[in-house]
């Protein structure tokens, strides 16, 4: 069997498709109606809609728990103030209060001070 003897029985199945009948088509989209009827969704309680489309709005309880969790870590990150931090905002108020400016202040240093020998 050659190429050319494939490709023509792939021109014969393609040109001879066979397709079913009115009472099968009809069956199966009976069946499909029947089937589909019962994936209804349950109804939300009347009581429980304004939250429910709000908490969906945002992307579930999953994402509310992360908001919650990142806004609870800004508040006490906020309140307790790392000596870090607070190094940071002192140096930056003195800046300021210099009229240096923000393009002074070198935040990011540069790996120069890491390359030095000695």
């Amino acid at each position: 069997m050659q190429d050319t003897d494939l490709e023509g029985l792939f021109a014969t199945a393609r040109a001879g498709r066979p397709s079913p009948s009115a009472g099968l088509t009809a069956r199966i989209t009976a069946d499909a109606d029947a089937v589909q009827a019962g994936f209804k969704p349950a109804p939300i309680p009347a009581g429980r809609r304004p939250w429910a489309g709000w908490i969906a709005a945002m992307g579930g309880h999953r994402v509310l728990a992360g908001l919650a969790t990142a806004a609870l870590a800004g508040l006490w990150l906020g309140f307790a103030q790392p000596a870090p931090v607070l190094t940071l905002t002192l140096t930056l108020r003195e800046a300021f209060a210099a009229d240096a400016g923000p393009w002074a202040i070198e935040l990011i240093p540069s790996l120069d001070a890491f390359g030095l020998e000695g």
